[in-house]
């Protein structure tokens, strides 16, 4: 450190150093796209959709969460039992606050219903919601003159 130098200054110092010495190199700062910032500002706000609270809403909130594969998944492992939050989110290819956001989503329109236990945050299978989507499911196709067979 130079003489009458804060510490402040000669870290800024050192810090315009390295960059000078990494941009005579070729490197560039890693850079956030806009692309992939605007892709994030327009799917955010489908994951977290809110869903109404009326019988319709609650239907179409429950077809919505079910339309998303990685939901099923969530789903698929919770009818075997309930799991932590890093248990479901462990097969899964997406970061455990997206894994969040789809549980999120799933206990707002009432298929998964969630627990914390010390750290540990366990979540479990609802089936009001999905008997609901089946007995709508069964009124079309009686309605329509089938069976659910097809």
């Amino acid at each position: 450190m130079h003489r009458g130098v804060n510490r402040a200054e000669a870290t800024r110092r050192t810090s315009r150093r390295i960059v000078k010495q990494a941009a005579s190199a070729g490197a560039r700062a890693p850079r956030k796209s806009v692309a992939s910032a605007a892709a994030m500002d327009i799917l955010k706000p489908m994951v977290n959709q809110k869903i109404g609270l009326g019988t319709e809403d609650a239907l179409d909130g429950t077809f919505r969460a079910l339309a998303d594969p990685a939901r099923r998944a969530i789903l698929a492992r919770l009818a075997r039992g309930e799991a932590s939050v890093s248990e479901l989110a462990r097969p899964l290819t997406m970061s455990l606050p997206a894994v969040m956001q789809h549980l999120g989503v799933l206990e707002q329109c009432g298929l998964v219903r969630s627990s914390k236990r010390g750290r540990v945050r366990t979540c479990r299978l609802s089936l009001g919601s999905l008997r609901r989507a089946q007995r709508w499911i069964a009124g079309r196709c009686r309605d329509s003159g089938r069976g659910t067979d097809g």
